[in-house]
């Protein structure tokens, strides 16, 4: 009858059970983060593609804004290179839910999970390959017209995106440059009617831009690189 009540009250199943299915794992989730969804299955996707083609053996990874760390701990698990990947959140309660998922998936080998408000914590000098990150890019006007499901049960540090729903890609396209390798590459999700303004700002501070539909052939994933 409890589970019923949450269901008719606009709980999500997985935040009821507390599981998501991504990729080919099960994820502990909560409230305190995001459910991950199909279309984020690309990013990974677009990053593992990236990784096997690379001829250098080991590779660094930074997953910024890891939430449940659904992106950064598959990323580890089924790259067929050496890696090793950073995952950081600004929430403690998003970095315990993801240490839960980091024995889950049996990556802590090559995995480190670290409290970070985007690049605030790392150290000077440390420089990685892949940065990739799901950022919240929802306009902060846009929260309250959300589906119940998404506006009542996830967090709003996870969804807002500032006033036009840019902030976080505007500090990636600035600081990533301190942290990321000559040849490294940014992997990033975006806001369906989001490419045209992401490209002005990536290509403003010296990248240049692809990017890729999802399965619904909106504008998803965007692949940036320095100039």
């Amino acid at each position: 009858m409890a589970l019923s009540k949450k269901r008719l009250g606009g709980e999500p199943t997985g935040k009821i059970f507390h599981n998501a299915f991504f990729f080919y794992d099960e994820f502990y989730i909560n409230r305190y983060v995001l459910c991950p969804r199909k279309e984020t299955e690309l990013l990974v996707e677009k990053a593992l593609q990236y990784i096997e083609k690379q001829e250098k053996k080991n590779l660094t990874v930074l997953d910024l804004c890891c939430g449940s760390g659904a992106i950064g701990l598959t990323i580890a698990k089924y790259a067929k290179k050496t890696l090793s990947v950073l995952l950081t959140d600004i929430s403690k309660k998003a970095i315990r839910v993801s240490k839960i998922n980091q024995r889950k998936l049996k990556v802590k080998e090559n995995t480190k999970i670290l409290r970070s408000n985007m690049f605030s914590n790392l150290k000077k000098g440390l420089l990685f390959d892949i940065i990739v990150c799901n950022p919240p890019y929802i306009e902060t006007d846009n929260l309250k017209n959300l589906a119940r499901g998404v506006k009542d049960f996830d967090p709003k540090i996870a969804l807002n995106g500032g006033s036009d729903g840019l902030k976080f890609y505007r500090e990636i396209a600035v600081e990533a440059k301190k942290f990321l390798s000559k040849s490294g590459k940014i992997f990033l999700e975006i806001g369906y009617n989001q490419k045209e303004s992401i490209r002005k700002i990536f290509e403003k501070n010296g990248f240049s831009i692809e990017s890729f539909k999802d399965y619904s052939n909106n504008d998803r994933i965007i692949i940036a690189s320095q100039n």
